[in-house]
């Protein structure tokens, strides 16, 4: 499962129609791995962590999958470390009253942690 969560976020972080909207405005970057037989997102935002280089404009980068039984969207977060934090609070403070965002939300506060990385 993480080989494919690197391959997925490899080829999404290089994807040059999204890097160059990355470029424009801050982007929070949602991939549909729906259809793949990986819906245990809980490892994702680990595997992502290593994947980011200064380079990287995306402010966030979440994997989301959803189920024929539920069509409510879970999402994993991993915040770009090298994004502006002004810019991840903006976006945090604009997507906070929706509840699908909460995750991105809370990887903010660990971050902010004491202890946290």
């Amino acid at each position: 499962m993480i080989a494919t969560a690197q391959v997925v976020a490899r080829n999404v972080l290089r994807e040059k129609r999204k890097v160059r909207q990355s470029k424009l405005m801050p982007t929070v970057l949602v991939v549909d791995v729906s259809g793949t037989d990986l819906p245990d997102l809980r490892c994702w935002g680990d595997v992502f962590g290593p994947m980011w280089e200064p380079t990287n404009e995306f402010v966030a980068l979440a994997p989301m999958t959803m189920t024929r039984l539920s069509r409510e969207p879970n999402l994993s977060f991993s915040i770009n470390p090298y994004a502006d934090l002004q810019t991840v609070h903006a976006i945090t403070e604009t997507t906070m009253p929706c509840a699908l965002f909460t995750g991105l939300s809370d990887c903010v506060a660990k971050r902010r942690s004491p202890g946290s990385s």
